[in-house]
């Protein structure tokens, strides 16, 4: 199901359909914490992701949250997510001739936005840097929240066609962090929203 409006009646099983094992994951962590009544999302411009999430959100009687909805210039919002040290890595590349997956898979985002690398295919093929063209997807590793540190410790790299790849994780382990080295909050006190436009 790929319209603008996301109809969950469609649904067939010859079809995979991400929402809805987005809605049986959600599901599941509804009966297991009947206390979680939102869900965020990272949806910055696509309203085909944000609309998705609404459904679900709708289905279940949660709270969509979404902070970074049309927040840009995108380029700040990355450097702004990187400096409040999220840590991620990208686990499935789709921008054929730009990102290809046995080069830039499992390569965290300050690797390739430090690198320049996003900046050079930003300018050459107009490329979302945040991804938010479908470029990239990533899985966070660790942020100043998080108690643990996710470590990947058995991964291989899945190329489709078309040069879209994925980061396959066979094992991982979470990691409890040394409180002494517990990253805190750049500029806390200020919201996102007004570092961003600032």
């Amino acid at each position: 199901n790929t319209s603008l409006v996301y109809d969950h009646v469609e649904k067939s099983d010859e079809v995979e359909d991400e929402v809805e094992d987005l809605f049986e994951l959600l599901s599941e962590i509804k009966r297991t914490f009947p206390s979680v009544e939102g869900i965020s999302s990272g949806a910055i411009l696509s309203t085909y992701q944000r609309t998705r999430i609404e459904s679900v959100c709708g289905r279940l009687g949660f709270t969509p949250l979404g902070y970074m909805w049309r927040m840009g210039p995108q380029r700040d919002l990355l450097e702004c997510m990187l400096k409040d040290g999220i840590e991620a890595v990208l686990v499935k590349v789709a921008s054929p001739p730009g990102l290809i997956p046995q080069k830039h898979l499992n390569k965290s985002l300050g690797q390739l936005h430090y690198g320049g690398v996003f900046d050079r295919l930003k300018d050459k093929f107009d490329f979302h840097i945040c991804g938010e063209g479908g470029e990239y997807e990533t899985l966070v590793l660790d942020c100043p929240i998080f108690r643990k540190k996710l470590v990947l410790t058995d991964v291989e790299i899945v190329e489709g066609y078309d040069g879209v790849g994925v980061l396959k994780v066979n094992k991982c382990c979470a990691v409890l962090k040394d409180p002494s080295h517990t990253t805190t909050w750049e500029n806390s006190g200020r919201p996102l929203f007004e570092r961003i436009r600032a």
